[in-house]
């Protein structure tokens, strides 16, 4: 192994070397992803509840004003 560094120094530590070892070490050391789709809720009694994964627009008509 070291004899093959040894040989392959000047090719390894060039641009395509560093490139190639880059890549390698991202998909050696890669987290895996999380899933962000998975959304929670917990209501209560006479409660009101609204969930979205993205922009929300609520209106609530009342007597007086509107919400």
């Amino acid at each position: 192994m070291l004899n093959w560094l040894n040989e392959n120094r000047e090719w390894l530590f060039s641009g395509g070397g560093v490139i190639i070892l880059g890549w390698l070490g991202t998909r050696i050391f890669k987290k895996p992803e999380k899933d962000n789709n998975v959304q929670h809720i917990k209501s209560g009694k006479n409660s009101h509840n609204y969930q979205s994964g993205r922009d929300i627009n609520i209106s609530e008509k009342s007597d007086n004003y509107e919400r």
